[in-house]
């Protein structure tokens, strides 16, 4: 008999529409937004980064011309880092999400 798996979903600090810098690749340095995060792959879709050539088929029904097209692939989000554009950061540089949240948590009064 075999027995239903299931996925939990990983916890993920980076959000869709967030600004992150690439730090390995031949990408290194862009930032750019978030399109899409993949929690359970562990991958995050970041806008103009990681393009990618895709040969696709002409379809008159969808009005779709053939040729290739350019797309961007996921990339792991340990290659990436959230840049801080909060109102008390001290810069908008890259960082790690622990030292954000040690840093959010040190400007309140808990």
């Amino acid at each position: 008999m075999g027995t239903a798996t299931t996925k939990e979903h990983k916890r993920v600090d980076i959000r869709r529409n967030d600004t992150v810098k690439v730090m390995t690749g031949r990408d290194r340095g862009k930032e750019h937004r978030v399109l899409r995060v993949f929690p359970d792959e562990g991958k995050v879709l970041v806008e103009h980064v990681m393009l990618v050539k895709k040969h696709v088929r002409p379809n008159p029904q969808r009005n779709i011309k053939g040729g290739i097209a350019e797309q961007e692939r996921a990339i792991q989000l340990a290659n990436v880092a959230l840049v801080c554009e909060l109102e008390f950061a001290r810069s908008a540089e890259p960082r790690s999400i622990n030292d954000l949240v040690i840093e959010q948590l040190g400007n309140f009064a808990i």
